[in-house]
């Protein structure tokens, strides 16, 4: 009797051990998915904020990436234009060698002009740039040589032998005219060369040459002065003095 009590005793232990460690599990189970859970949602919480506090940083970061591109693709396009115009620039002493250096942007080369034109710069050695600034000019022509020709130069009263303007250019240099070029216009820039070349009559040129575009606003020429009478005109009324000199009306 006593031992049959013994072993009911002992079942009843072992199941209610059995059934506490059932019970336990069953909690063990169900506080691990909401541990999970609630590490889970702190965890996407936590990126949350972080993505929020650093969003504008990444903005920041897209946008001086995007800055950082230009420059560097700037700085190849300068590096690609400075390796073309060494030789010019070193004998121009590290610069353009103008009087407008510093109110120019170095921009590609037009190679489209014509070869007499490139010719007509010294060692047929010139330079594209864009204007930064408002840019003064000066034009000498007159007989053959119109008022709205391309070529100028930076220096007022220049010679004919520094502009190398030969006879058989039929130009008489009677009219000056001073041109402003806006800013964001591009240009060809460098000096003038000898004309004609190899002779015993060879003007040696020798002032900036500035290659104005081809039928540029007639609005840039502010005034001709007439050096033989010493009169001013507004573009309007040289137009109507001397029609014969404009190119294009």
């Amino acid at each position: 009797m006593n031992f049959n009590k013994f072993i009911k005793y002992l079942f009843f232990f072992l199941l209610i051990i059995l059934l506490g460690t059932q019970i336990n599990y069953a909690k063990t189970e169900l506080i691990l998915p909401q541990n999970q859970v609630s590490f889970s949602i702190e965890q996407n919480q936590i990126f949350n904020s972080l993505e929020k506090k650093l969003q504008p940083n990444l903005g920041f970061l897209k946008e001086k990436s995007r800055f950082v591109m230009s420059k560097s693709i700037s700085a190849v396009k300068y590096y690609k234009f400075s390796k073309e115009y060494l030789h010019y620039l070193a004998n121009a002493g590290g610069k353009l060698g103008t009087l407008i250096d510093d109110a120019v942007l170095v921009v590609a080369k037009n190679e489209s002009l014509p070869n007499w034109i490139k010719q007509s710069f010294k060692n047929s050695e010139y330079i594209t740039v864009q204007t930064k600034q408002k840019v003064t000019l000066y034009r000498d022509f007159g007989d053959k040589a119109f008022m709205d020709g391309s070529f100028s130069t930076t220096v007022n009263n220049a010679t004919r032998n520094e502009l190398a303007l030969h006879q058989s250019f039929e130009n008489s240099m009677r009219f000056k005219s001073t041109i402003e070029v806006p800013s964001g216009n591009v240009i060809d820039i460098g000096k003038v060369g000898p004309y004609p070349p190899g002779t015993p009559n060879t003007l040696p040129g020798g002032a900036d040459q500035i290659l104005l575009p081809e039928n540029y606003s007639h609005s840039w020429i502010k005034e001709v002065i007439d050096t033989q009478t010493g009169q001013t005109y507004t573009v309007d009324a040289f137009k109507s003095a001397f029609p014969n000199l404009i190119k294009n009306p």
